[in-house]
């Protein structure tokens, strides 16, 4: 029996058909493609645009801090924050001044509470710090916690050719040598069971005590604020803007009010010298700031206006004859100087010698005044006083080989209300946290 097998030829319109089929198909899948490509796009975009925004809410945030840091730096008692919004960047951040902590307990007089709230779109950033103005050491015009070297020397030395004006305070036992002229208004505190010696006769100008219990302490200076700026610096891979990487030398007129907020960042060390100048258009409500991630140099005959910040992570050297940090008012009378938040942050040590500064000084590390200081200077480690003439006052832990020598000090407490060199009191940040 036969079977019969028919074949089936595709004709030129199957062909066709097929071919059609075959390219929707095609288009359909580019197309599904397409459109999950768009969809993912999409969303890293949106997770990138979100992330640009929060940033920028935080740098609005940590903006809101500094403001309210200079606030209280010209008014540490009466300040009660913003009254309203203020604008900043792409955003604008609230400060509010609480005289309570969080459980609504009342705070001392020197210790303010503050939530600065941001905005920028979308994205809101809430950020609590509590400030204190420095007061009860600082009521000293010098205070040296302890001696360097207590087993060799036994006691603190002032030694020959200096002049001295103003209280002091050592954590140990005192041997005033012959000044160079007479010890004017100047008493000196030892803790109980410490003495001062001194081959000056003392009288009603000069004097010494023992300071009672309870024994002034060392304070604690919360660089959050300091280290929080710097962190910016070191993550800086490339130079943009107000952010430069690399090492930068300055040898010409500066103008800081061209960058963003008047403040640049620097993964680098930072040298300015020679005429070179930075411009000093800026006020204490409005200041300059230096951020650098390494050392610093001011030298050879650079000057530096008022209301100029620097703040770096490795040493600051102010040196060489001529080289000026701050505006020179040294002229004028001391209730008669403008107010002015001139600072030099140094999370390493600061080296004053040969240079003039009107200046507030602070050091985690040591810090050498060897030049002209018109300051109130703050001195974790170890500090050097010689052949210096200096207005102000210092708070150090130790005195470098334990003695003063060569040295013209006229030291005046920078309190509240008081005329040292016009400059303002130290306000530090204590506990910071992103609520």
């Amino acid at each position: 029996m036969k079977r019969t097998v028919t074949l089936l030829q595709s004709t030129k319109n199957d062909r066709g058909i097929i071919y059609i089929a075959t390219v929707i198909m095609v288009l359909v899948l580019f197309s599904l493609m397409t459109y999950t490509m768009s969809t993912i796009i999409s969303i890293n975009s949106e997770k990138t645009s979100n992330l640009y925004i929060d940033t920028e809410a935080e740098l609005c945030a940590i903006a809101g801090v500094e403001y309210a840091f200079y606030q209280l730096v010209n008014d540490f008692t009466n300040w009660s924050g913003t009254s309203g919004s203020i604008n900043f960047g792409k955003g604008a951040f609230q400060v509010v001044v609480y005289d309570t902590d969080e459980n609504g307990n009342n705070l001392n007089s020197d210790i303010k509470r503050i939530i600065v709230t941001s905005v920028v779109e979308k994205s809101i950033k809430k950020i609590q710090v509590t400030f204190s103005s420095l007061g009860e050491p600082f009521s000293f015009s010098m205070y040296i916690k302890e001696l360097q070297d207590p087993i060799k020397n036994h006691y603190i030395e002032i030694g020959t050719n200096n002049n001295l004006k103003g209280d002091m305070y050592f954590g140990d036992n005192v041997n005033v040598k012959t000044p160079r002229s007479r010890i004017d208004t100047t008493s000196v505190y030892v803790p109980p069971g410490h003495v001062v010696t001194s081959s000056a006769t003392f009288d009603e100008t000069y004097s010494w005590d023992i300071y009672p219990p309870p024994l002034p302490t060392f304070p604690v200076f919360d660089h959050t604020f300091h280290d929080s700026l710097l962190s910016i610096a070191e993550a800086i891979t490339s130079t943009n803007g107000n952010e430069i990487f690399g090492n930068s030398i300055v040898n010409s007129a500066w103008d800081l009010s061209a960058y963003d907020s008047n403040t640049v960042f620097i993964n680098g060390n930072l040298t300015v010298t020679g005429a070179s100048a930075i411009i000093s258009s800026f006020t204490t409500d409005s200041p300059a700031f230096i951020i650098v991630d390494g050392t610093v140099d001011f030298k050879n005959g650079c000057s530096v206006g008022d209301n100029v910040i620097t703040i770096a992570s490795g040493s600051v050297n102010v040196i060489s004859t001529g080289t000026l940090y701050g505006l020179d008012w040294s002229a004028t009378p001391l209730g008669d100087r403008p107010s002015r938040v001139n600072e030099i942050y140094s999370f390493g040590d600061i080296d004053i010698s040969g240079g003039k500064v009107f200046s507030n000084v602070n050091a985690i590390g040591d810090l050498s005044l060897r030049g002209t200081i018109y300051a109130s200077c703050y001195c974790v480690g170890t500090v050097e006083i010689e052949s210096a003439i200096f207005e102000g006052a210092v708070v150090a832990t130790n005195l470098k080989l334990d003695r003063i020598t060569n040295s013209e000090l006229l030291f005046i407490p920078p309190l509240p209300g008081s005329a040292t060199g016009g400059l303002k009191p130290t306000i530090v940040a204590g506990s910071w946290k992103v609520l």
